[in-house]
């Protein structure tokens, strides 16, 4: 497997662990760069694996706030404005069959 499948999967499988997630909030987790998450959140969304929301707000305002490590972290702050990807209904039916 090359380092860029490895990547590719590494990821893929973060987005199910959270059933979605920020670039900044995958970048942090993983330890790789917001490039290298974008490169597989943008072909996630052309394939309709994901949706982008845009919150704007606390961490209350996420659907993603009670499975975020950093949703009401200490001294974490998000902007107010920020985007978000949670799974459609195709990206759940994925990941599931990658359990």
């Amino acid at each position: 497997m090359s380092g860029e499948e490895r990547v590719f999967n590494e990821i893929v499988k973060a987005v199910c662990r959270f059933k979605g997630g920020s670039l900044y909030v995958l970048a942090k987790e993983l330890e790789l760069s917001r490039e290298e998450i974008d490169r597989v959140v943008s072909f996630l969304l052309a394939e309709g694996f994901l949706k982008e929301l845009k919150i704007n707000g606390d961490c209350s305002s996420c659907p993603l706030s009670r499975i975020c490590p950093y949703s009401g972290k200490p001294g974490m702050e998000l902007p107010s404005k920020r985007t978000v990807y949670v799974l459609s209904a195709k990206g759940k039916s994925f990941c599931k069959d990658l359990s």
